[in-house]
């Protein structure tokens, strides 16, 4: 019986140390598929065919092949592509031109099956006539208002330049911009175009729709011989020419939100600043506008409608009007059924706007509800710090009837509390306020640090200039500054210690704003420009810089 039993283990173990194993692991394939042959030829010339096949060294599919692939020329009909096993296919080819070089782009579509290796700018050229067009043009897209890469835009060439054609009629060339906003046309005839670069949201490969972001070259681009670069890929590129794309402005009106903060108060904020021609009509309830106090916003985008008389806005209906023919209601109900059974509240609580109040600035108080300025103010409150106590008046803000700010700044470096007795305000809804007391530190001038930036030497004489100071999370600082001339200084004053950018835009029609790109009348964006280097404030210090504006 033992006998047996080893038996049976020796030939288990033979068996087993006999089998074939394939071993685990291995290096991975991070190689994209390779290029074999096709029919016709890359290159080839007299193409009068209707179908492409390309063969590949491994088995590929195609990722989202009718977004990324391009044809340049553009084809009236777009053809079909597909792919089995290790081949390619560009069929239904019937709408080609005679004596035309065409290139089919193909970008990182073609991915190999196992892993999902790209080949990325794979491009396919033919010529339905004797000869194919070898000349090359590259080039970058910047964002004209940020200066970051105009990712995945469209650019075309057209040796036709009247706007009206570039508008209702396909490009000589199209081609598409990369992730760094470069892009490169290949296989291009000689000649001189012009160069326009557009969003294409309609997917029609011309630019026509004023919502489309746009760029164009100032004057005609001519493209040149590249044969040293035999590959023709974007990251082997001799020269590269800079043009700048502007997104498009929404300037659709509409209303972005309204909403009854209580029964007395609307407000009602704009996707555009309103324009004279601004109409509000309240249908529920009748309002007259004597009972009504109005306030609106710097931006003119966003109003506050109160209710100062006996109607409130319960249930509240209205039209509103406004330029090109906008026109639309508001239909809204303010729920106030969780204080029905609750004691009426007569009273408001004044709301500080900052405790921490920099030695430049006054006091500022905010009400809930505005108040009669005449009747209420000026509002005399006690001031109390280690010293003594006194008096300090509250004035109103010109255009704020719910905003009140003390008439006198405060000494520098002091700790005060304000205290405002009850029942010294009453607002228009008829309620009065509680008592207000609270502490305030006022900060001083060596709390902050200023900015010295001497301009020497610029090449903008004729341009304003406007300077803006951003900190270190793009939130823009204090108010812009504006220079006109070659040299000058630029001063910002009372800044956090803090590491900022500075921004200058070139205003080159001085109306103190920028301007994006102008397509029908042939005007660029105002070029931006960034001080090469943060700058760095410390409190208590002046920091002083060069800057040469070159552009």
């Amino acid at each position: 019986m033992k006998e047996k039993v080893f038996l049976i283990i020796m030939v288990v173990l033979c068996a087993s140390c006999a089998r074939i194993v394939t071993p685990k692991g291995g290096q991975r394939d991070v190689l994209p598929p390779k290029y074999l042959s096709s029919k016709p030829k890359n290159n080839q010339t007299n193409f009068k065919g209707k179908e492409i096949e390309v063969n590949f060294d491994e088995y590929i599919v195609l990722d989202n092949v009718n977004e990324k692939l391009i044809v340049s020329p553009p084809l009236k009909n777009k053809p079909n592509v597909s792919s089995h096993l290790k081949k390619l296919y560009i069929k239904d080819l019937d709408s080609l031109q005679d004596n035309t070089t065409y290139i089919f782009d193909f970008s990182d579509a073609i991915i190999d099956y196992n892993e999902g290796n790209s080949l990325n700018h794979y491009s396919f050229a033919f010529s339905t006539g004797n000869t194919i067009d070898t000349m090359v043009y590259k080039g970058k897209l910047i964002d004209s208002y940020s200066l970051k890469p105009a990712m995945g835009q469209y650019v075309t060439l057209y040796q036709n330049i009247d706007k009206k054609y570039q508008t209702t009629h396909l490009p000589n060339y199209i081609t598409r911009t990369d992730s760094n906003g470069n892009f490169v046309f290949k296989n291009i005839k000689e000649g001189k175009y012009q160069l326009i670069a557009f969003e294409d949201k309609n997917q029609n490969q011309y630019y026509d729709l004023i919502t489309e972001g746009i760029g164009f070259s100032d004057t005609l681009i001519s493209p040149y011989n590249d044969r040293k670069d035999t590959s023709l890929t974007i990251n082997t590129r001799k020269r590269i020419d800079t043009f700048y794309f502007s997104q498009a402005k929404d300037t659709t009106f509409q209303i972005n939100s309204s909403k009854l903060v209580n029964n007395r108060e609307l407000v009602v904020a704009f996707s555009q600043p309103i324009s004279d021609s601004f109409q509000i009509t309240f249908n529920q309830p009748k309002i007259n506008d004597k009972d009504l106090i109005v306030q609106m916003n710097e931006n003119k985008d966003t109003i506050h409608y109160y209710s100062i008389g006996n109607l409130t806005f319960d249930t509240l209906l209205a039209e509103i009007k406004e330029k090109n023919n906008f026109k639309e209601k508001i239909e809204l109900y303010y729920d106030n059924g969780r204080k029905r059974n609750k004691q009426k509240d007569e009273h408001f609580y004044i709301l500080a706007n900052k405790t921490i109040v920099p030695y430049y600035e006054n006091i500022t108080l905010t009400l809930p509800f505005p108040i009669d300025t005449n009747k209420n103010l000026p509002l005399k409150a006690k001031i109390v710090n280690k010293k003594d106590t006194s008096v300090v008046d509250f004035v109103a803000i010109k255009g704020k009837m719910n905003i009140i700010q003390s008439k006198d700044k405060l000494n520098e470096g002091e700790d005060y509390t304000i205290i405002i007795d009850s029942n010294s305000v009453e607002d228009y809804s008829g309620k009065k306020n509680n008592k207000f007391s609270q502490q305030f530190h006022i900060t001083t001038k060596e709390d902050y640090g200023k900015l010295v930036m001497t301009i020497k030497d610029s090449v903008e004489n004729n341009s304003l200039l406007i300077f803006s100071l951003f900190d270190d999370k793009d939130n823009k600082i204090l108010e812009d500054k504006y220079m006109k001339g070659k040299e000058g200084v630029v001063v910002f004053e009372n800044l956090n210690e803090g590491n900022y950018k500075l921004r200058v835009i070139i205003d080159s029609n001085g109306n103190k704003k920028w301007d994006s790109n102008d397509f029908f009348n042939h005007t660029q964006a105002d070029k931006i420009e960034f001080f090469s280097k943060m700058i760095m404030i410390r409190k208590g210090w002046d920091t002083e810089e060069e800057w040469k504006i070159l552009r």
